[in-house]
């Protein structure tokens, strides 16, 4: 007797053999690629509901799928297990899926932030000691790298808002290094606060709603708005350096 061995052959694609993909940023992942991972997997199940079909001597309208075996719906106890639909297929189980996702116009996501600032006035020194970003979301599917993106994205925000700047002299930027050019590091860190808000209306796989670009738009005007309530002036450019503050305070007296 004959026993077959079955091969698997593993791939690793290169820019030369796999299609253009734009990165895991922005909503790009669970939002856009979710999207096509579902669209792939409905295809692909179609196809194995064929192969079933062909097992069980009838036609694919007439086969259904539970996630481990394909069964008639007429008669469920004729059915075929799903390692066997696969070991038997006649044709390669392969699909590839290209989706051109266009944002939704009508659909819109909340997100509101609040920032907790002392500020010196004898030099205009800012410190911040507490951020609370807050954020409408639908289904969480990987709650770790949901919350890594709501993290990252308020400490890029709140980068631009205290620190990063380019300057330009002559046509030329002068701070060309990441020795110049500040970005927050772990001794800028902050306490962070994040509060989740479900709600319905997700257009993602299972309800999921994109997180990616929201939490970095807002730091600085919460920033800002802090500030203005503690020492009673306004900025309207960024970084909010301690000089623009001094030189404000300056310029409008000591505050009431």
């Amino acid at each position: 007797m004959k026993v077959g061995v079955e091969k698997v052959r593993v791939v690793i694609g290169d820019t030369d053999t796999a299609p253009r993909d734009g990165g895991m940023r922005a909503s790009r992942m669970t939002y856009v690629a979710g999207n096509a991972m579902v669209q792939a997997c409905d295809q692909l199940c179609e196809i194995m509901l064929g192969q079933a079909a062909r097992i069980l001597e009838c036609g694919a309208g007439e086969v259904e799928f539970d996630g481990e075996r394909f069964s008639l719906r007429q008669d469920p106890g004729q059915q075929v297990p799903l390692r066997r639909v696969v070991a038997q297929a006649t044709e390669p189980l392969q699909v590839m899926v290209y989706e051109d996702y266009r944002y939704p116009e009508e659909v819109s996501y909340i997100c509101a932030q609040v920032a907790e600032v002392e500020v010196d006035p004898e030099t205009g020194a800012v410190k911040l000691h507490r951020f609370v970003t807050a954020h409408d979301v639908g289904t969480i599917i990987n709650p770790t790298a949901h919350q890594g993106q709501i993290d990252g994205a308020t400490v890029m925000g709140v980068g631009q808002g205290l620190m990063e700047e380019i300057v330009i002299d002559q046509g030329r930027v002068t701070n060309s290094n990441l020795g110049d050019y500040k970005l927050p590091c772990a001794a800028d860190l902050f306490e962070l606060k994040t509060v989740l808000v479900p709600s319905g209306g997700g257009v993602g796989p299972h309800n999921a709603k994109p997180i990616g670009e929201f939490a970095n738009n807002a730091p600085p005007a919460a920033i800002a708005n802090a500030i203005a309530d503690a020492v009673g002036v306004r900025l309207f450019e960024l970084p909010l350096k301690a000089e623009k503050i001094y030189q404000l305070l300056k310029a409008n007296g000591p505050m009431d």
